[in-house]
């Protein structure tokens, strides 16, 4: 695992930030915790059961604490999911940058930044840790979860129709009612009356380049077995060498039963 340059840059702004080179005791004991426990939320509660202990009794070590686990904390706000090993290293890193910018510690034996009531306030970092450890819960259940393989890219739309394709009544009830008067007046010895009946491909995503296809009672081979047929009008075959322009429609000479062919459905 290795720090890109920018976030070599990040942590060498956050270093300069931290004042005192006496934050090192503490980061220090943030990174040894953190290896032991692999929590970084127990490496923040450390720093923050540490600020009523004689490890931070003066105002410059608390002052030095608050820069560590101001940090830290901002760390995990950032990135709640964070490695343990991604943070370790950003640790380890950061205790070199502040060897290099912080002050020295001698230089602030009398710190004064926690004069004042501040230190009798309790940590000004840490606060609100348990809900910290919830969003890291829930940060880490999220990143556990599966991921779902991408969808299969929907098949490409046919751009013509194929040789021969199932077809029905684009209205089962216009065509019943068409078959009904041709059987009422081949009864009655009376010519029957052609009529246009519109149809579709079966399979949708032919349907689009066949919005004017039509059947003629008349003139299309096979309807007269649809006009005989009972119960509920099957689909059939319609092949688009057979289709003729009329009346602004595409009207096949014949439709099948079978596929044609031998084509399955």
């Amino acid at each position: 695992m290795n720090l890109h340059a920018s976030d070599m840059q990040r942590l060498e702004r956050e270093a300069r930030m931290i004042e005192s080179q006496r934050s090192l005791t503490y980061l220090a004991d943030a990174l040894r915790c953190l290896l032991d426990t692999g929590d970084p939320i127990a490496a923040l509660a450390l720093l923050r059961a540490l600020w009523g202990t004689s490890h931070a009794k003066r105002d410059n070590q608390k002052a030095a604490l608050g820069d560590a686990g101001r940090w830290l904390e901002d760390r995990i706000r950032r990135e709640n999911g964070i490695s343990p090993d991604r943070l370790a290293l950003e640790l380890g890193w950061l205790q070199r940058l502040v060897r290099v910018h912080g002050a020295p510690e001698n230089d602030h034996d009398d710190g004064d930044r926690f004069r004042s009531h501040q230190a009798d306030l309790g940590a000004p970092f840490g606060v609100h840790i348990e809900l910290l450890r919830t969003r890291r819960h829930a940060a880490l259940a999220a990143a556990a979860r599966p991921i779902a393989p991408p969808a299969a890219p929907p098949p490409p739309r046919p751009d013509r129709l194929p040789d021969s394709f199932e077809a029905r009544f684009a209205t089962w009830q216009g065509a019943l009612e068409a078959f009904k008067n041709a059987r009422k007046r081949r009864k009655q010895g009376k010519p029957v009356r052609d009529r246009l009946l519109d149809v579709v491909p079966v399979a949708a995503e032919l349907q689009p380049l066949a919005t004017d296809l039509a059947c003629s009672v008349l003139e299309t081979a096979g309807m007269d077995q649809l006009i005989d047929h009972t119960g509920d009008l099957p689909s059939f075959w319609i092949a688009v060498a057979d289709l003729a322009p009329r009346e602004d429609k595409r009207v096949p000479s014949r439709i099948s039963f079978a596929p044609l062919g031998g084509r399955a459905p």
